[in-house]
């Protein structure tokens, strides 16, 4: 993909360093002004992103359908697909000229419910919580076969690589990089069965998470910010077809923050 182009900018509008430092961007350039004009994203083949890592979900979401790459700057606490703020403008420019693209599959999520079924799309997880006082119980199927009869537990998580250094890794999860081409199962506190700790799946599987004792043990779906209540089942697999691009300049690669994600003392 062509990638200077023609590119859009947006900022977190909540911040105010990320609107200035968009305003002073576009004080400069002739980037298109996305927060005015979104449907000029459709005119753009790269969109920076200025702001934390949850407005960069968001933003990734907003413009999904459009065949773009994503350059985001980071203004928030972690940003750990972001990058960091340049000295000026044409710093900017040049960061994303060379940049490498690191494409990341979106997992696909069909989310059963009693009246309907819904399919949303998630780049770092998806899970299910318990919405009462009760545990959650959760059956497991891989491909169609059953490998878990009955998980009691506060939910479960299916990550990406992309996730992966996220809320999985707080349930103690492992980190690990696009290139090793898997997906990790697991566990919100898990009651029974005692050893289970979750589960490191080939990205090629299809897994079925199905909610047992509905009527009193109801359960959320979650996929990213997506919401779903009173859950049937959910079931993941990893797109083939959605995909996203995220630029990483030469400072900030995806495979060295991963390493260091994991070595963090």
């Amino acid at each position: 993909m062509k990638r200077v182009e023609k590119i859009g900018i947006i900022s977190d509008f909540s911040k105010k360093q990320a609107r200035d430092f968009k305003a002073s961007i576009l004080e400069n350039t002739s980037l298109v002004d996305l927060n005015k004009h979104p449907t000029k994203a459709l005119e753009v083949n790269t969109i920076i992103v200025v702001g934390g890592d949850g407005f960069f979900l968001h933003t990734i979401h907003q413009f999904l359908r459009f065949d773009v790459n994503f350059y985001g700057v980071n203004f928030g606490s972690v940003g750990f697909l972001l990058n960091n703020q340049p000295e000026d403008c044409a710093t900017l420019l040049k960061c994303i000229k060379s940049a490498t693209e690191t494409k990341l599959r979106l997992l696909k999520c069909e989310v059963e419910m009693e009246e309907e079924t819904k399919t949303v799309y998630a780049m770092n997880e998806a899970s299910l919580f318990r919405e009462t006082g009760q545990l959650a119980k959760i059956r497991i199927y891989i491909d169609g076969i059953l490998r878990l009869g009955e998980l009691s537990s506060d939910g479960i998580v299916l990550s990406t690589a992309a996730g992966s250094t996220a809320y999985n890794f707080s349930l103690h999860g492992p980190i690990f990089p696009p290139e090793a081409n898997i997906l990790s199962l697991t566990p919100i506190s898990p009651f029974r069965p005692r050893h289970f700790r979750g589960a490191l799946l080939l990205n090629d599987v299809k897994i079925k998470l199905e909610v047992l004792e509905r009527e009193k043990r109801s359960v959320l779906a979650t996929a990213d910010f997506h919401h779903f209540s009173g859950v049937k089942s959910l079931t993941l697999s990893l797109s083939k077809k959605k995909c996203i691009n995220v630029l990483f300049s030469k400072d900030r690669q995806m495979k060295e923050k991963i390493l260091q994600e994991q070595f963090l003392i």
